[in-house]
């Protein structure tokens, strides 16, 4: 598709298109390498769409991304001293991606991008401190997912965890359980990979028999709150997504 041709969705167009849908949000940790092109939830949700969002660029490394998001003004300075990417390798990327891509300001010159709602954001989101503390990327793919009404939302590649096994990033990190804790206030079903330290505490611990529910230990837990909980009784989740 060129980008003569591709004429983005509106807002109010992508907001009726992600309501009530299943979508996956793809960041850039270690759990985004692997291929989305088959990934589906048939056995709980059949005949249900499931949509692929990606950050910077991911849209090409997961051809399946029906939404991708470049919150950086594409004119902005930032571009040229980026040492992954030159501002031509980055403007073409966004001129060729063939799909709706969210940002901070749109531009003629660059078809795809689509102005996130800011003024709407500010107005019917959550605040702390006045701020609507939209630090990263993600932040912004949850706060569309909140704003379009979406159904369910799964993560991968926003782990915040080095190789060595220790968690990294705690502001971003906690600025992106936050906004987490408002999807789930807004009644969005979400789920994390069980091997991302996201929404989880003491991963890297076994001594820690239950996950999530301080105080309490499996083995002494009666079945039926086992059960209230979702809990397998060796204090993880009965359904969790991939094993590896």
């Amino acid at each position: 598709m060129s980008s003569k041709a591709y004429q983005p969705p509106t807002i109010e167009e992508l907001a009726e298109k992600y309501k009530g849908a299943n979508i996956c949000l793809v960041a850039q940790g270690p759990t985004a390498r692997r291929d989305f092109s088959a990934y589906s939830d048939v056995e709980r949700c059949p005949g249900e769409p499931f949509y692929v969002w990606t950050q910077n660029a991911g849209w090409i490394n997961h051809p399946t991304s029906s939404l991708g998001f470049v919150m950086d003004d594409i004119k902005s300075e930032i571009w040229d001293v980026n040492k992954r990417y030159t501002r031509e390798q980055v403007e073409s990327m966004v001129r060729e991606a063939g799909i709706p891509l969210i940002t901070s300001i749109a531009h003629p010159e660059f078809p795809p991008l689509v102005e996130f709602p800011l003024i709407k954001a500010m107005e019917t989101l959550p605040k702390v401190n006045d701020s609507l503390n939209l630090n990263e990327t993600i932040n912004y793919m949850i706060a569309l997912g909140i704003m379009f009404k979406v159904k369910r939302m799964d993560f991968w590649g926003a782990d915040y965890y080095s190789p060595d096994g220790k968690s990294i990033r705690a502001d971003k990190r906690a600025c992106c359980e936050f906004w987490i804790g408002m999807a789930a206030m807004a009644g969005i079903e979400i789920r994390t990979y069980v091997d991302s330290d996201l929404m989880r505490y003491h991963l890297h611990r076994p001594d820690i028999e239950m996950e999530g529910v301080y105080g309490y230990e499996s083995d002494k837990m009666p079945v039926e709150i086992l059960n209230v909980l979702d809990l397998d009784g060796k204090g993880g989740a009965k359904i969790r997504i991939g094993n590896g």
